[in-house]
């Protein structure tokens, strides 16, 4: 500090005595300097009192221009050290937010390795269940007593394998099998499975006024993008959900750089509105990221909008979330027609 308390009262007695506006740059770079040193900015204000204390000691008149001088040097000082001081802050803040990101990466794939090896496990449990179901279902009669409980257990089997495939398709350990299928029909038979799998859902109803045209998907992902987008609202306190599926026009965001603005196709619409709690405008620009939950610690995995939105993705399909605290939710999900029925509606 010695170094500094002596540099910094020599150009202040230089400048005092000259004017020169050189001495006010050589004080900037005093006051970087000890910011780089890490001097604390209560210590480097004892520097002025010093420097004004050597100018009384050596009879310098203390006029107006003295007065005015001495000004523009302790101003000089504290407005590059405190620009200075902003610049090391908010480097520290960045390598903090920077280190803070690199282990939340690390933990995401973490899990999702540990995700995908637990997956592949129980799916290879799953394969003799399955398996072992359907030979007992082909060498029985079909009037059998025994017969219904089998194919509840093989209906459940095949559905917990279409999760697990789910699973590791959003990790990357495998390809989900894409099929055209007739979107209306599927949403029934995805709706009826997620309803018997709880007493307690709030009041549904359903609507589907297209129960032809059809659509790429994976039928048990369809289950678990219903699956999850119920609980979400049974979470949030709804005391209804309506389900609906409409067809609508939609422009499908283009992927290819410089390409002209995608026109309108036609689409199906599959709409989950609930009156539950609803989300504020910071919540809901977060809701569909990976692990992000606006529930207590503990309530929520924060994986349900993120994995229905990875789902609705690999269907080429578009997902958007309306939400208003205290009004209620509405995940919609666009997904494009296919070709043939299209040309079918048009003759």
């Amino acid at each position: 500090m010695r170094s500094l308390l002596t540099q910094y009262v020599s150009c202040v007695g230089a400048y005092v005595a000259t004017g020169e506006e050189l001495f006010l740059a050589e004080i900037e770079d005093i006051a970087r300097d000890a910011i780089e040193e890490g001097r604390r900015l209560e210590e480097m204000a004892g520097l002025h009192e010093a420097a004004l204390l050597g100018l009384v000691e050596r009879g310098v008149v203390c006029d107006a221009e003295t007065i005015r001088r001495t000004s523009a040097c302790l101003s000089a000082f504290m407005v590059s050290s405190t620009v200075f001081h902003q610049a090391r802050v908010d480097v520290v803040h960045y390598d903090r937010a920077r280190a803070y990101s690199e282990r939340a990466r690390q933990r995401l794939e973490t899990l999702g390795q540990l995700i995908g090896g637990m997956a592949h496990e129980i799916s290879n449990l799953l394969q003799p269940v399955v398996g072992l179901c359907e030979l007992s279902l082909m060498d029985m009669a079909e009037d059998a007593p025994e017969r219904e409980n089998l194919e509840i257990i093989s209906g459940c089997s095949a559905r917990a394998s279409g999760v697990l495939r789910n699973l590791l398709a959003y990790g990357r350990y495998a390809e989900p099998e894409l099929k055209l299928t007739a979107f209306g029909a599927a949403v029934r038979k995805s709706l009826d499975f997620v309803t018997s799998v709880s007493l307690l859902w709030p009041a549904l109803t359903v609507a589907i006024e297209d129960d032809r045209s059809r659509v790429v998907i994976v039928e048990e992902e369809l289950t678990q993008i219903l699956l999850n987008l119920m609980q979400n609202a049974q979470q949030a306190h709804a005391r209804r959900i309506d389900i609906s599926v409409t067809r609508t026009a939609w422009r499908f965001p283009v992927t290819e750089e410089g390409a002209a603005a995608p026109p309108l196709q036609p689409a199906l619409r599959l709409a989950v509105a609930d009156d539950g709690d609803g989300m504020d405008r910071d919540t809901l620009a977060r809701a569909a990221i990976p692990f992000f939950s606006g529930k207590p610690p503990g309530e929520g995995s924060g994986m349900g909008l993120a994995v229905v939105g990875g789902i609705v993705k690999s269907f080429c399909g578009q997902l958007t979330i309306a939400s208003k605290p205290r009004e209620g939710t509405t995940v919609s999900i666009y997904l494009p027609i296919d070709k043939s029925d299209c040309a079918v509606e048009t003759v």
